[in-house]
């Protein structure tokens, strides 16, 4: 009887935390996000970033991180456009020059930084300066985030059809720029939609991207934000174009996803991510000749910018012209205001959430990392609800595994005393 009470005890204790992970996966806004920061969201691994800067008496030592950085790295360094050394090693230690001076800094011949130090022979360390961001974790790839929104399987003829739209509907060249890539991605998409935005119809979201095209090309569906993302995604990521789907909503309705939904290309020769919005019509924004990420833009609008070079390339009829952004923005301008959080979705989001068979099922259940990053500058978001779900699911499925073992025990007794007895 005492196996049997302790068997129903656990059986409670299980289904409690069943309920609690229920609750979890499906009520609490933040169980599958985490939210990692400016900086985390906009570095990538394909980039040379430094991570710290230390001072070691009247020296300072210099750390990087990437792809391109190993533990035997060629550095050379620069005071006012003279070359002053270059060493082998896997972090920088540099002893600076009396007062303040600027110095050019060369990681393994392809990428530079600039930091200002201050060493006076009356104090015992050195003081610096460096206005870019410190990495001080790894980075993502930016392929990572490379999202194509395809609930399908990958085939030969799918992937000679989607050739097939790049080489010779876009025109897209093997030696094209990514800049160039994603103009010929998005004026192409915008031509082919040109009057169609409106409510979709129910098909169109168990559509691919490319039969999503073709349902509003052919006049059978009209297409929304959403659509634009995912099919501008689809397209991009295929040309090698890592390209991340962004929604983003007023704070309080993590739930409801947001009212506006757009994209990131990162831009392999500019090294950063640019904002695309084809739903609006434009394709990058730029201030002062420097592409603008989702968030650049909006803390920029918090500010009255009027002047040209707060600009956008915008799509209109069958051409190209560059706009201040507040006139050829609508959704940017309504969406981005103050309060708003930005939900950055993974590669495998679609892949987690939209799981076929039993494994793929319980994988996505077990899968133990965030399915998207959240950023706001108006909230800060803890990471318990995260947590406490993963540790619910993995807690479940062991006290299951436990239960039916447990239970088989039980049974087992039962009917062997049940024959005994007779």
């Amino acid at each position: 009887m005492g196996s049997f009470r302790r068997w129903a005890v656990f059986t409670v204790l299980l289904a409690a935390i069943a309920t609690l992970n229920y609750w979890y996966r499906k009520k609490e806004p933040f169980a599958y996000a985490e939210m990692p920061g400016y900086n985390r969201l906009y570095a990538v691994s394909e980039q040379t970033n430094m991570k710290a800067i230390t001072s070691e008496g009247d020296s300072v030592r210099i750390g990087f991180t990437g792809d391109r950085v190993s533990r035997r790295n060629h550095f050379e360094f620069f005071c006012e456009g003279r070359k002053i050394g270059d060493r082998y090693a896997a972090d920088l230690a540099l002893k600076p020059l009396p007062g303040w001076r600027t110095y050019t800094l060369r990681v393994n011949e392809t990428d530079s930084f600039t930091v200002i130090l201050e060493r006076s022979t009356d104090r015992p360390t050195v003081t610096y300066f460096y206005s870019g961001p410190f990495i001080k974790d790894e980075p993502l790839s930016a392929r990572a985030w490379a999202w194509d929104g395809d609930p399908g399987r990958p085939g030969e003829d799918k992937e000679r059809l989607v050739l097939s739209y790049l080489k010779d509907s876009m025109h897209i060249l093997p030696g094209d720029l990514s800049r160039e890539k994603v103009i010929k991605i998005s004026t192409y998409i915008l031509a082919l939609t040109a009057g169609r935005y409106g409510t979709p119809s129910d098909s169109m979201s168990g559509l691919t991207p490319i039969q999503q095209l073709n349902c509003v090309r052919e006049g059978r569906s009209r297409l929304y934000c959403g659509n634009y993302a995912t099919i501008f995604s689809f397209f991009a990521n295929k040309a090698n174009i890592p390209t991340r789907y962004i929604d983003c909503g007023v704070a309080g309705k993590y739930l409801e996803g947001g009212p506006h939904a757009f994209n990131e290309a990162y831009l392999e020769e500019a090294g950063r991510w640019a904002y695309v919005d084809l739903t609006d019509g434009n394709i990058f924004v730029r201030k002062n000749g420097q592409y603008l990420n989702a968030i650049d833009i909006q803390r920029l609008l918090q500010y009255d910018l009027r002047d040209s070079g707060f600009s956008t390339l915008h799509f209109r009829g069958d051409s190209l012209a560059e706009l201040p952004f507040t006139e050829g923005a609508h959704f940017g301008l309504y969406c981005f205001g103050s309060g708003q959080v930005f939900n950055f979705y993974y590669g495998n989001y679609t892949r987690i959430t939209r799981p076929r068979g039993l494994w793929e099922k319980i994988g996505s259940f077990l899968y133990p990392r965030p399915y998207y990053a959240m950023y706001s500058d108006g909230i800060v978001v803890s990471r318990s609800s995260f947590f406490i779900r993963l540790i619910t699911q993995y807690a479940f499925v062991a006290g299951l595994l436990l239960w039916m073992y447990w239970t088989g025990i039980l049974v087992y007794r039962f009917f062997r005393i049940k024959k005994s007895g007779k």
